[in-house]
């Protein structure tokens, strides 16, 4: 039946596992091997790049037609399966049934890297060996020199005869120099070696694809000795080479992101200062180039790590959510690691997660005062520590200290960083504690990242509108959820995120007219660039084709107001959208949520939640402090809060028991957490490299993901991708709800990050919409 036919992902994700018989009971169903995703990989590039060699070796001998998907250049690389073979650390034996089965072993990639370049730059010396000596990368169309007598190679004869004076020179060049007995003139790139400028270098290699890059030429020439800054230049030199003995600084950098790893070596090792620093820059670009990302997220240090790093070596660390978190390569003599600035785990654990779920099970949270002096702490240091190192993401309280797989009952100011221990160059590491009001407030260093909540894959509609439901600009943005109801002019409108509904772009120049403006209000920064933009519910996603009329259908507002200005006091990033749609006007303030069931689960278990009375206040949180290391009796969780009614003490770790903290999200439904009296965060949502005050989100409340103590918990997080602009509330013992805030971002632990909604109303002029 057509229904069981294999989809083209179950097909990859059977390459992936290797399990060459699985595979074939896929064909035999239908599955077709000739299969490319959208990003232009075939089964063989997904099994090259993977490295499984029983896999390839079986696509090669019993679907041979799969080859003609994997010599293309995929989309995502520039590579084809045999270039992933050979960046992957492949071994000979595939090579050499590649190159048999169709595969040309000299064919470059998008980016101009031949096979062979790709097994130098990760040192698979076996690969190399057998493409250097089978002359694969120099596409010789004769018998291999093993095959030959020396004086009849291609080389040697053109040589001995003088007939082929041009085929000599291509060989030396290829060759690195070998036979030095031939004046060899300078190309166009050895002149602007000399005396060129970035922008030639650039030029030159562009229109000429890269070709002169690695060819020699003679340096005993009247014009290199004029230029020369040292004695140790050899009888022959690339351009590279030329740039960094002549020390033009100017087009080295250039020039070492298009040149061979071997020679990069080479040139290392007879350079210092601004010369090394310039073909570390190159290196650095050239890192980008290959794995195609920004300049920033590939960075140059330390690892303080004496098992990891005993000689304290620098070395390069690339970040990226495509690679493989933890592995490592090398370049031009560097160790480059591979992170991924999502994953947050230091020894395989992450600390965040670690110390949040202690602190539920042994009840720690702050007490007023030491919350008191974190906020200070943050106040009066973050600013300088944002500016000295690019390695923070952001600045969170803590009750609790971990340190070496401990917990230490000590209030804390936490620096949440990309990479613990890696120390960029230039930077210094973070500070052991700081002093506030003559006392050392602790410093705990975690990993982490914080990321705002949109999404791209929305849900159903709602008439008339709830609170918690799905919304967006339009079909082809990702979408976000509908806050909190209020009023502007007595006219009724709805609260959610900026960024939901407007892009980055537009987000991050209104941030830049904050900043010069200098002001904290202001009508005039608050009006639309896009005045009465619309607003759909929901937003489908990009791949389906939506008519006028319904497109029309789904309007049911328009932003009058939006402000993006995160550089305050407390960060707004909010967009304040009018009801237009008259049958989308509620009579009652109610959620939305998949089932009823998740109510149920939040404590509504007689009913569902309302919000009609349009009450706010600011998180209350119990005052128990449970600072002895022993295990809480069942029913110890439960705070003020957590009434019998909700709290069922189960092994004291219920998730109801004092998660009076409620939000509403499209993406999560309703969930609960805690706040444990948390200091006001500050945090930026930028994955990688130093940001600028209008990059960091200040003045937000904490709010933790405490749904489930237990381990094998399936419970939601708190919040997903989606939930951006969720109203964030606070149950109360008469299990009324009060709106202290909306969610702007989350964390690594899937905890909330909120904008308090006081500072919300008093920036545009709102007040909370009431249906009593």
């Amino acid at each position: 039946m057509a229904s069981d036919r294999p989809t083209g992902d179950e097909l990859m994700h059977c390459i992936l596992t290797g399990e060459v018989d699985k595979l074939d009971d896929m064909v035999k169903h239908g599955a077709d091997v000739s299969f490319t995703t959208n990003k232009g990989m075939s089964v063989l590039h997904i099994a090259a790049r993977a490295g499984i060699q029983e896999m390839m070796v079986h696509l090669l001998k019993e679907y041979p037609y799969c080859v003609k998907k994997g010599r293309l250049l995929d989309k995502q690389f520039g590579y084809n399966a045999l270039h992933h073979w050979c960046a992957n650390h492949g071994n000979v034996t595939v090579f050499q049934l590649m190159i048999e089965k169709g595969f040309d072993g000299s064919a470059p990639t998008e980016h101009d890297e031949s096979p062979l370049i790709l097994a130098r730059n990760t040192r698979n010396e076996e690969l190399v060996q057998h493409i250097e000596h089978n002359k694969m990368i120099l596409q010789t169309d004769v018998n291999s020199a093993a095959m030959a007598k020396p004086d009849e190679t291609p080389l040697g004869l053109a040589k001995d005869t003088g007939n082929s004076k041009e085929l000599v020179n291509h060989k030396r060049n290829q060759s690195n120099g070998h036979f030095c007995d031939e004046q060899l003139p300078l190309t166009a790139l050895h002149h602007c070696a000399l005396n060129g400028n970035a922008l030639e270098c650039l030029t030159l290699i562009e229109n000429n694809k890269g070709a002169d890059v690695m060819k020699l030429a003679s340096s005993n020439l009247d014009v290199i000795h004029s230029k020369r800054k040292t004695k140790n230049l050899p009888s022959k030199v690339t351009p590279m080479e030329l740039a960094c003995y002549c020390e033009n600084l100017r087009v080295l950098r250039i020039l070492t992101k298009c040149t061979d790893e071997r020679i990069i070596q080479k040139c290392l090792t007879n350079s210092s200062g601004k010369t090394t620093k310039s073909i570390l820059d190159g290196i650095k670009s050239k890192l980008c180039h290959i794995h195609k990302i920004p300049n920033e997220n590939v960075v140059l240090g330390t690892l303080d790590d004496i098992k990891r790093n005993p000689r304290r070596e620098k070395m390069f660390t690339v970040y990226s959510k495509t690679l493989t978190h933890g592995t490592e390569s090398t370049m031009a003599g560097y160790r480059v690691l591979y992170r991924n600035p999502t994953i947050c785990e230091t020894n395989g654990v992450d600390e965040g997660r670690a110390v949040m779920r202690h602190c539920q099970d042994k009840g720690c949270q702050l007490k007023d005062m030491e919350r008191e002096q974190i906020e200070k702490a943050i106040s009066q240091e973050s600013g300088k520590l944002w500016n000295k190192h690019s390695n923070i993401r952001g600045f969170l309280s803590s009750p609790v200290k971990y340190s070496k797989g401990e917990f230490l009952r000590k209030h804390c100011l936490v620096i949440v960083c990309l990479f613990k221990s890696f120390i960029p160059e230039g930077e210094e590491d973070f500070p052991k504690s700081i002093l506030v009001d003559g006392k050392f407030i602790a410093v705990d260093v975690r990993e982490g990242c914080f990321q705002q909540a949109g999404n791209v894959n929305p849900l159903g509609k709602h008439i008339p509108l709830r609170m918690g439901c799905t919304i967006g600009p339009n079909d082809k943005y990702w979408f976000g959820t509908l806050g909190p109801a209020v009023r502007y002019h007595g006219r009724l409108c709805y609260l959610t995120c900026a960024h939901v509904l407007f892009p980055d772009k537009d987000c991050q120049e209104k941030a830049n007219e904050y900043d010069k403006a200098n002001v904290s209000n202001g009508q005039s920064r608050l009006e639309s660039k896009q005045p009465g933009l619309e607003v759909l519910q929901p937003a489908k996603s990009a791949d389906q084709v939506v008519e006028d009329s319904e497109l029309d259908d789904r309007k049911f507002g328009r932003v009058i107001m939006w402000d993006y200005a995160i550089n305050r006091p407390t960060s707004i990033d909010i967009a304040v959208m009018e009801v237009t749609s008259q049958d989308r006007i509620p009579q009652t303030c109610q959620f939305t949520a998949y089932d009823k069931s998740q109510f149920e689960k939040t404590g509504y278990r007689h009913g569902e939640p309302t919000f009609d009375s349009g009450r706010t206040g600011v998180p209350t949180s119990s005052s128990i402090d449970v600072t002895q290391e022993t295990e809480s009796s069942p029913g110890a969780e439960g705070g003020s809060s957590g009434s019998a009614e909700f709290n069922d003490g189960v092994k004291g770790r219920d998730h109801n028991a004092d998660n009076n903290i409620l939000l509403f999200g499209c993406s999560s439904g309703p969930t609960s957490g805690k706040y444990k009296n948390t200091a006001k965060v500050q945090f930026t949502t930028k994955l990688c490299g130093r940001t600028d005050v209008n990059e960091r989100y200040n003045g937000m409340q904490y709010i933790h993901h405490s749904q489930c103590g237990e381990d094998d918990c399936k419970l939601p997080p708190m919040a997903k991708f989606g939930d951006s602009g969720a109203g964030v509330f606070q149950r109360l013992d008469d299990n009324t709800l009060v709106c202290i805030g909306v969610l702007v971002a989350v964390d690594n632990t899937d905890s909330a990050l909120v904008t308090p909604i006081q500072p919300i109303l008093d920036h545009f002029g709102l007040t909370m919409a009431s249906f009593e």
